[in-house]
């Protein structure tokens, strides 16, 4: 996977995590395999983190194969009061660690440019792929949530 970024905001007892990147072409999928705490990965001692984790694959019976990036984002919530970074992991390699900002700052909400697919709410200074437009904010994580369950699909 290409490009990889990640939001991380905590609301409450959970964290709400949206990963987003380019597959490297059409034959390509990925989806979040799992997570911690709360997934079914367990440790005998905290790795002092959240984790996501990514599987990207092959798509069975792909034999011709667009040669451009694809993009790719998707969203989780990870009950977790205690920690401050997430990382995150495509087919078990970390590619990424980013800090867990409270639902307490500013947000927007962005969405795959021309549709209202996709749409994640993110720190309204977070960067974010260019196939992706801002639709609505800055606003509170409520209201931006809010704005997101009567607007996008």
């Amino acid at each position: 996977m290409h490009n990889v970024t990640a939001h991380a905001v905590r609301n409450g007892k959970t964290i709400e995590v949206t990963v987003g990147g380019s597959l490297s072409n059409s034959c390509h999928t990925a989806r979040i395999k799992d997570f911690y705490p709360g997934g079914s990965i367990v440790y005998i001692k905290d790795p002092g983190a959240a984790q996501v984790f990514i599987e990207e694959t092959t798509k069975p019976g792909s034999n011709l194969c667009l040669m451009i990036l694809v993009p790719w984002g998707e969203t989780v919530s990870i009950p977790d009061k205690e920690h401050t970074k997430v990382e995150i992991f495509v087919n078990n390699h970390e590619v990424l660690e980013v800090p867990v900002v409270e639902a307490t700052s500013e947000f927007i909400v962005i969405a795959v440019t021309g549709t209202k697919n996709r749409c994640s709410i993110i720190p309204k200074d977070a960067l974010y792929l260019a196939i992706y437009s801002k639709v609505y904010g800055p606003a509170s994580y409520d209201e931006c949530k809010a704005w997101v369950a009567s607007n996008c699909e």
